[in-house]
């Protein structure tokens, strides 16, 4: 076990008696859900290796791909799309999007089915209104796993908080602050209307709490970040440019943050890599790689 998990597994063994063994770990949450995910992939198999076999056929037959596009224009579908692609068996998330994809054409593969030319050619692969039931229920059932796998590994920075979780929050960080970084709670203060955008906007450009008066670090930030910064695509610089007005936080940030609830990303990249070197381009330096990997 890493030194840093020794040290975790004996602060929560101190503090809340979990007896955690010495081969304990964290498990990666998305880990987890891809297991729920594995199983129901039994349930759903049929339906599924037939969307499969349905989406090779079309794909390889340039008489059929142009007919998926012209019956889209006859539709009078705005967005021209092509026939769905494949899932991949180490992609995370591959298997919701082949189905979704499919089922957000669904028009199209019933106007296909129906047209004597391809019934032939398509034969026992044509969708039933049964498979489209079963489909619509992997859709729906695959689609919060899919958001959560994106939450959880870190791809979704613009990830909002409902309003009733907020004071809680707020509560469990005052705590934490407290008790860890030797946080003193202050009396949050109003801007009073009479100082004007002028003297709001100085206010608000304040670099650290002692600027600001009586403004609490906390609500400061949760009054800041009411709104969703879509902006933002990296949460880890954006602690950094924000630690002078968020001292305290910004090491609850970092401290926070070194824990990876998912290894994802990291599983992400080495399969990325995977696609840089191949038989042709087996020379390639460790450093090239890198730079590669980072463009």
């Amino acid at each position: 076990m890493p030194p840093a998990m020794r040290h975790v597994a004996a602060k929560l063994n101190e503090e809340f008696d979990a007896k955690l063994e010495s081969d304990w770990h964290i498990r990666c949450v998305c880990h987890i859900i891809n297991r729920a995910v594995k199983d129901y992939e039994t349930i759903v198999k049929p339906v599924v290796e037939k969307i499969q076999s349905l989406l090779k056929m079309i794909r390889v037959s340039a008489v059929l791909c142009v007919a998926f596009r012209e019956i889209q224009v006859l539709l009078g579908r705005r967005n021209i799309v092509d026939v769905p692609g494949l899932d991949v068996e180490t992609w995370w998330n591959s298997m919701f999007e082949m189905v979704d994809n499919c089922f957000l054409v669904k028009d199209v593969f019933e106007s296909m089915c129906n047209k004597e030319e391809f019934t032939s050619a398509l034969g026992d692969l044509q969708l039933s209104q049964t498979d489209w039931r079963e489909i619509k229920a992997v859709v729906d059932f695959l689609r919060p796993a899919s958001a959560l796998t994106t939450t959880a590994s870190g791809l979704d920075p613009s990830v909002s908080v409902p309003d009733e979780d907020i004071q809680e929050l707020k509560f469990r960080n005052c705590q934490i602050l407290i008790v860890r970084y030797g946080y003193q709670q202050q009396q949050n203060v109003e801007i009073p209307q009479r100082l004007g955008l002028l003297a709001a906007a100085k206010l608000a450009r304040a670099r650290s709490c002692a600027e600001r008066g009586q403004i609490d670090e906390v609500h400061d930030f949760f009054e800041l970040t009411k709104r969703t910064d879509t902006s933002c695509d990296n949460v880890l610089e954006w602690w950094s440019a924000s630690s002078k007005r968020f001292p305290l936080l910004s090491r609850l940030a970092r401290d926070t943050f070194m824990v990876m609830g998912s290894s994802v990303p990291l599983e992400s990249a080495f399969s990325d890599s995977g696609s840089f070197v191949t038989p042709r381009r087996s020379s390639l330096s460790d450093e090239n790689i890198s730079k590669m990997m980072k463009l």
